[in-house]
């Protein structure tokens, strides 16, 4: 970053009228333009030390094989301004080649200069201090479900900010047809299509949505929480009022995640997470399906099935 007398921040690609540059002229500046600086900019002595040398040969040459008075003032004439006009259509030829090879190593730099601090290493689900219900003043024994945020380089990773971006349940429950009785409703009925996306995550150690990662250092981020209590997940947003709001039924999920730092392109993330594992499958309770520069497309990572629609949805949730 750079600033101006005003202590106005100003991007290294503006100039002081605020127009983005390339290379460090006008974005918005045509050919026309281009050529007639770069024509200007190459009439260096040089070029005038070879202009002299060819019109001095040239008047050498017609005084030497021409007779006519005129012409031998015409043909160095001619030259003169031919090679000039020439090196002024080079110019003109070359400037749309110059500005596009300007531009693209512009977008390599710039992208480079953006290429994300953080990086995603793991997701866990770890155990939280266990607290007795009010209601009916048991143990419960929470777990959250985590993912470890690492900043690599020697510089700290600052604003850094992570978005629930969208949830979905691995399986589509479909309605359950026998002969021609419906013994049980699927449909959509899932909470969280009902999330107001995007919402902000909450960092483990953090109450507030920001954070700054030093250099070299990790940082853990929430995306959910669950306990066996109430069957229910309950997502990581920074709002008490809205996680209440929106826990979700307990079953297999999918989740997209955006995580952004100051000057920086964001990293997406996909997360498969299963808040009642069977034993065997532990190891993978919760995994990362996807980590990359695009968002990714929430379908892609689910199951389609014609299964019966789980029996405790049915029952009156707390929202």
């Amino acid at each position: 970053m750079l600033t101006n007398t005003n202590q106005t921040p100003r991007l290294e690609t503006e100039d002081r009228k605020g127009g983005y540059l390339i290379a460090g002229r006008p974005a918005s500046e045509n050919i026309w333009k281009r050529a007639w600086d770069d024509t200007l900019a190459s009439l260096t002595r040089l070029f005038w030390v070879v202009e002299a040398i060819l019109t001095g040969a040239s008047v050498i040459l017609v005084t030497i094989l021409i007779d006519d008075t005129v012409m031998r003032a015409v043909v160095p004439a001619t030259i003169f301004t031919g090679v000039l006009m020439l090196h002024a259509v080079t110019a003109v030829c070359g400037a749309p080649f110059k500005q596009r090879n300007e531009a693209r190593k512009e977008i390599i730099r710039i992208r480079e200069q953006q290429e994300p601090k953080l990086s995603i290493s793991r997701a866990e689900v770890q155990q939280m201090p266990p607290y007795y219900s009010d209601f009916d003043r048991q143990m419960i024994m929470p777990f959250a479900l985590r993912i470890q945020i690492e900043n690599a380089p020697d510089v700290t990773a600052e604003n850094c900010v992570a978005e629930l971006l969208d949830i979905k349940p691995v399986v589509e429950w479909k309605d359950l047809i026998e002969g021609d009785r419906t013994l049980s409703y699927g449909g959509n009925d899932f909470v969280g299509y009902d999330v107001p996306f995007p919402m902000p995550l909450q960092w483990s150690a953090n109450e507030e949505p920001k954070i700054d990662i030093n250099a070299r250092n990790r940082a853990l981020l929430d995306i959910c929480y669950y306990n066996d209590a109430d069957d229910r997940i309950t997502l990581a947003f920074t709002s008490e009022d809205l996680r209440n709001k929106y826990r979700l039924p307990a079953t297999d999920v999918v989740l997209s995640v955006r995580i952004d730092s100051k000057d920086c392109l964001p990293i997406y993330c996909v997360c498969k997470y299963k808040p009642n594992p069977l034993i065997l499958e532990i190891g993978d309770q919760c995994v990362i399906a996807y980590i990359g520069p695009e968002r990714p497309d929430l379908n892609d990572y689910r199951e389609f099935k014609t299964v019966p629609r789980p029996a405790e949805w049915d029952e009156v949730r707390t929202t």
